[in-house]
C-alpha cells in the first residue's frame, strides 16, 4: 500500500491491484461532499491499469491494514450494487472501480433513495412490532376470548359516543 494524498484527502493506495482505503472519515466525505466526490473520479481515471490483482468473480476477504481483523463485506447501500470491505473502526478498502460506482450511485440519487426505503422498512418493522404487541397483549387477557354480551356492548358503545361527543364539544364533563 502506498500512501497518497490528493487536495486535502489522505488515502492508500494497493501497488499491485490498484484498490483504495480510505478512513472512516474520508470515506465519509465521499458520501457527503461533492468536490471530495470529485477528487475520487479524477483519481480513479488517472491511475494506472493494474495488469494484476485478484479475480473479481472471486470472494476475498481482507484483514484490516490498520488492526489486521478480518474485515466484513458488506453492501455499500441498498440498491449501490457495490460489496466493500469494511472494518467498522478504521476504514473501508474499496476495490479498484469500486468507488467511481459509488459515486455514481449518490450522484444519481441513489443514497437519498436507499436512505427513504431504509426508513421505510424501519416503520413497517415498528407497525409489525406493535401488531404483534397489541395482539400478544390480547391473546393474554382471557376476557377477550369470548365476545361481551349484548348488554356491554350497549354500554361501551355509549361511552365511546359520550367520548365523541365530548371532544367535538357537544357536552360539557359535568352533562349527562
Amino acid at each position: 500500500m502506498t500512501p497518497r494524498r490528493l487536495a486535502g484527502s489522505s488515502f492508500d493506495e494497493c501497488d499491485a491491484c490498484g484498490g483504495l482505503w480510505l478512513s472512516r472519515e474520508t470515506s465519509a466525505g465521499v458520501a457527503s461532499k461533492a468536490e471530495t466526490r470529485a477528487q475520487v473520479r479524477v483519481l480513479e481515471l488517472h491511475s494506472a491499469p493494474r495488469p494484476t490483482g485478484p479475480d473479481p468473480a472471486k470472494v476475498t476477504y481482507r484483514p484490516c491494514p490498520i488492526c489486521r481483523k478480518m474485515m466484513n463485506r458488506s453492501q455499500y447501500a441498498q440498491g449501490s450494487g457495490v460489496v466493500v470491505d469494511l472494518c467498522k473502526t478504521h476504514g473501508t478498502y474499496y476495490d479498484r472501480g469500486e468507488l467511481t460506482r459509488i459515486v455514481d450511485f449518490i450522484e444519481n440519487g441513489g443514497l437519498e433513495k436507499a436512505r427513504r426505503r431504509e426508513a421505510e422498512s424501519l416503520r413497517e418493522d415498528l407497525r409489525d412490532l406493535r401488531r404483534k404487541a397489541i395482539l400478544a397483549g390480547a391473546a393474554a387477557d382471557p376476557a377477550l376470548d369470548s365476545p361481551p354480551a349484548p348488554a356491554e356492548r350497549i354500554v361501551a358503545l355509549d361511552l365511546i359516543w359520550y367520548i365523541a361527543d365530548y371532544l367535538g364539544g357537544k357536552r360539557s364533563a359535568n352533562s349527562g
